[in-house]
């Protein structure tokens, strides 16, 4: 908590270092496991750090094969001492929110959290990591349980910075 004469508490380097690297404009290839519902997708995904550093607002926006949107917000937590995250997008499924942390290095983070399966309309424990590849890339998969029990990767997402 903090008062009118302390300020805000500080954001540990990392969060700064990490929010710092995904902002701009990423041209997007997005992949799902096989046998799912949904073709390949391109699109566009616009990040912005705001509110001095503590929060970074993502907006994805597809054309093909078919129009999609997404919102997501991911914040730092001083309270909880992690990264907090939502996401909403243009597929009717429920909100979904998401707690982890960034390694120490700023590169990269994981999270855990629940996905929607529409398919059986009922949310599922999902781990997400967000890593940067290369100084113009970064790497997003969504992990699951698996029809075998395991953990498989669901989404993974590929992006190349627009310049």
């Amino acid at each position: 908590m903090t008062t009118a004469d302390q300020g805000p508490p500080p954001l540990p380097p990392r969060v700064r270092k990490h929010f710092e690297a995904f902002a701009g404009t990423w041209d997007c290839e997005i992949a799902f496991a096989p046998g799912a519902p949904f073709p390949p997708m391109k699109g566009l995904e616009t990040n912005v750090v705001r509110c001095g550093g503590y929060v970074l607002t993502t907006d994805v926006e597809v054309s093909e094969p078919f129009p999609f949107s997404g919102h997501g917000a991911a914040a730092w937590d001083a309270l909880k001492g992690k990264l907090t995250s939502t996401w909403a997008d243009s597929s009717g499924a429920p909100m979904q929110f998401a707690e982890g942390d960034v390694t120490e290095d700023g590169l990269a983070s994981t999270a855990r959290g629940a996905s929607p399966d529409m398919t059986n309309r009922r949310l599922v424990p999902i781990r997400q990591e967000h890593r940067l590849d290369g100084p113009e890339g970064r790497v997003f998969t969504t992990y699951a349980e698996g029809p075998d029990g395991k953990e498989m990767p669901i989404m993974t997402i590929r992006y190349r910075r627009r310049r």
